[in-house]
């Protein structure tokens, strides 16, 4: 999984290596601190089965509107291969989806010299 690096706690600037965070934020200071805290950061679990399962999930949306348009007026219940292709185009969606909510994975109070070891990085 893609992970993103930064000294600020919120994540608001990111970069994609821990060596360019720590070289952003001691980047113009005067005397840099020898040691910083570092946050890792990767993208929030998207989970499929979360649209497929609530009263507006894309096959019930499309559902009611083929009611609305073209029923006799009864909501029409989704069939079961109706079911899997919505769990198919979901899936499909999320995964080709860029997913810029982030989480902490971890932070640490890091060397500047030596940042990787402190996260079991190889060098």
């Amino acid at each position: 999984m893609t992970s993103f690096w930064s000294c600020d706690e919120t994540g608001a600037t990111k970069y994609s290596s821990l060596e360019a965070a720590i070289q952003a934020a001691i980047e113009g200071v005067k005397d840099p601190p020898t040691e910083l805290k570092v946050y890792q950061f990767r993208p929030t679990a998207v989970e499929p089965e979360a649209f497929c399962k609530r009263n507006t999930s894309p096959l019930r949306d499309l559902l009611e509107r083929l009611d609305v348009g073209y029923g006799v007026g009864s909501s029409s219940p989704p069939t079961e291969a109706m079911l899997r292709a919505e769990r198919a185009f979901v899936e499909a969606v999320v995964a080709a989806y860029e997913n810029w909510a982030l989480e902490v994975v971890e932070a640490r109070t890091v060397p500047v010299s030596t940042p990787e070891r402190a996260f079991n990085l190889t060098v």
